[in-house]
């Protein structure tokens, strides 16, 4: 009981960090009365398995609100992937993050600096300066926040959800 009001209050205590930061994507209904946090990293394949599943309740149910918190720990592959993913959401928006997260769960290969230039361009996105973006400190700050929120709340894996109050 004493672990479980703990995690309460730590989730109270950083309740923007978790729900509301704007630097981390949000999607589903944006007005929706349940929000779902996801953190990520997405070289984790249970990330890759939960992702399906995931995306099936927040379209099935039509009431969440679903957020997504790149948190990459498995590797320099994984903090390419997501700086790569931060660079699209603070370059060219939302709906081109959403379109390259989808891709980046279900990649198959080693994910290097050439492989996202592909990426981009498949996806009509400009390759150069998302590329050149990928190492700015706006985007090095976002990863530095999940992973400072992710220890204050004791998450050490992934994929972790956060739903309303529950970790």
């Amino acid at each position: 009981l004493d672990q479980v009001n703990a995690d309460l209050a730590r989730l109270q205590d950083h309740a923007s960090e978790i729900y509301t930061d704007p630097a981390s994507w949000a999607g589903g209904n944006l007005q929706g009365d349940i929000t779902v946090v996801e953190f990520i990293d997405y070289r984790c394949g249970y990330c890759r398995k939960a992702n399906a599943e995931v995306e099936e309740l927040v379209a099935s149910d039509g009431n969440i609100r679903f957020v997504l918190k790149e948190y990459p720990i498995l590797g320099e592959e994984s903090v390419l992937a997501s700086r790569f993913a931060i660079s699209v959401l603070q370059i060219a928006g939302p709906e081109p993050y959403k379109a390259v997260h989808d891709k980046l769960i279900a990649f198959r290969g080693d994910i290097t600096t050439e492989a996202l230039g592909r990426l981009a361009d498949e996806m009509k996105l400009d390759r150069a300066s998302i590329l050149a973006h990928m190492d700015k400190d706006e985007v090095t700050a976002v990863i530095a926040a999940n992973h400072k929120l992710a220890a204050t709340l004791e998450i050490s894996g992934t994929p972790t959800f956060v739903v309303d109050r529950t970790m």
